[in-house]
């Protein structure tokens, strides 16, 4: 089983992921190398995980039942260390809010983006959370925003590739769609 600590924090995750339809996972990692994550997965089951010590170093994701309780292991990956991950790595170098490149999600493969930011206790970094959000949903969000009525809302990355769109086309300088 989990530590105390992540067993209480996937289980209000739980409770996020079934109050908040747009998030699709809510984790955390910790500073000493604890995990705690629950996700969403298709048809609306929820299934939770965590790493370190209890688990000994192993990612395990496990489905569980309405009440939140563990029903059976549906992964299990050793060596799992969120100090490593690309998204606590990415929030601490911003030391601040940052975004990932879309990536498609393992348990439904459907394409989203991570945000991610330091957790600091007497300024000092005790972990970082993350909130994730399938690009569909979050085009979906930008078609209520006050600001799509008269015109288009959307994200960009880096690159000026469009990640999310309040409307199905756009089109491009020239009138085309894009």
């Amino acid at each position: 089983g989990a530590s105390g600590r992540t067993d209480a924090i996937r289980k209000s995750f739980r409770l996020q992921l079934l109050a908040r339809s747009e998030v699709d996972i809510v984790s955390v990692g910790f500073a000493d190398g604890e995990y705690a994550e629950a996700q969403r997965l298709p048809g609306g089951a929820v299934r939770t995980g965590g790493a370190g010590k209890a688990t000994g170093g192993a990612l395990v994701l496990e489905r569980v039942d309405e009440r939140g309780e563990p029903v059976s292991v549906e992964l299990r990956r050793p060596g799992y260390d969120p100090r490593e991950r690309p998204w606590y790595r990415a929030a601490i170098e911003a030391d601040g809010l940052a975004w990932s490149r879309p990536y498609s999600i393992f348990s439904t493969n459907e394409p989203a983006v991570a945000v991610s930011l330091p957790v600091r206790r007497d300024g000092e970094v005790f972990g970082v959370a993350v909130a994730t959000v399938e690009l569909g949903t979050l085009s979906a969000y930008l078609a209520t925003v006050e600001e799509a009525r008269n015109g288009v809302a959307f994200v960009e990355d880096e690159e000026g590739r469009l990640i999310a769109s309040s409307r199905s086309t756009i089109l491009d300088e020239t009138g085309g769609r894009a």
